[in-house]
């Protein structure tokens, strides 16, 4: 087999699920009842909302396994604006699955996304996370570094919880995650009643060390977030034989040109 070469490029997929939003202090709050995702990949809901209790995030259908999602990093802006990210190993297939907010104490305005992240070496896990908040256009969290594993990717998912109106705010620039995702938001009275929810998006194969860089479309009370998911090393592949010892030679698939 001298010579051979077996790798393949390894890499995590990030889909958009879907977005919803209320202004009616719904409890739950379904974000969707859709196509979420596949048995084994990770799902991840970003939710923005008034200040309150963290909530119980759960993705049921019926027939199914429930996925209960655990909160991996959220932020307040005291009085203002709460962003959270939950996420979880979906335990089952979700053709029409319903992503269900159950709130402790209720708020009244609340928007939130749902991703679904594929890993071609297994499910991506939660790894590192940043957080910030303020008053303005110029959205930051502090710096992160987060290093892939061997043959594999890292995705990188920010997401901004603004105080204003989606109308307001339906255009802000990504710097980093460098790709704007999705996005929704409350509309009607007060530009400070409302309640948007903005995701950005970025999937890297080597080490990188950022921060969330996001300018908003209009001044508001915002908070912010990152996180990183890690998807498992690849395992190693023969690319040739050693001819003394007609043992394989092993490399990572990133080593060969990934």
């Amino acid at each position: 087999c001298g010579g051979c070469d077996f790798a393949s490029n390894m890499a995590i997929t990030r889909t958009a699920r879907g977005t919803n939003q209320n202004k009616a202090s719904a409890d739950p709050f379904i974000i969707t009842n859709a196509l979420i995702g596949a048995i084994g990949n990770r799902g991840v809901v970003v939710i923005a909302s008034d200040e309150t209790n963290d909530p119980t995030v759960t993705v049921t259908e019926v027939g199914k396994t429930t996925t209960t999602l655990s909160k991996d990093v959220g932020i307040i802006n005291t009085g203002d604006v709460m962003l959270l990210i939950y996420s979880a190993t979906l335990a089952d297939d979700y053709l029409d699955g319903i992503v269900s907010v159950d709130w402790v104490t209720v708020p009244v305005a609340m928007a939130g996304v749902i991703i679904e992240l594929a890993g071609s070496n297994g499910t991506p896990v939660f790894d590192v996370s940043s957080t910030g908040t303020g008053t303005g256009t110029a959205a930051s969290t502090g710096s992160i570094t987060s290093a892939p594993n061997s043959g594999a990717d890292v995705a990188w998912i920010g997401g901004i919880g603004v105080e204003d109106n989606l109308l307001d705010q339906d255009a802000p620039t990504w710097t980093n995650p460098n790709n704007a995702g999705q996005q929704n938001g409350t509309e009607g009275g007060a530009s400070a009643s409302n309640i948007t929810v903005l995701e950005g998006y970025e999937i890297d194969s080597g080490e990188v060390t950022q921060a969330l860089a996001a300018t908003l479309e209009s001044s508001a009370d915002w908070a912010a977030v990152l996180a990183t998911y890690k998807e498992p090393a690849g395992a190693p592949i023969i690319t040739g034989w050693i001819p003394a010892t007609n043992q394989p030679y092993l490399e990572r698939p990133q080593m060969i040109g990934y």
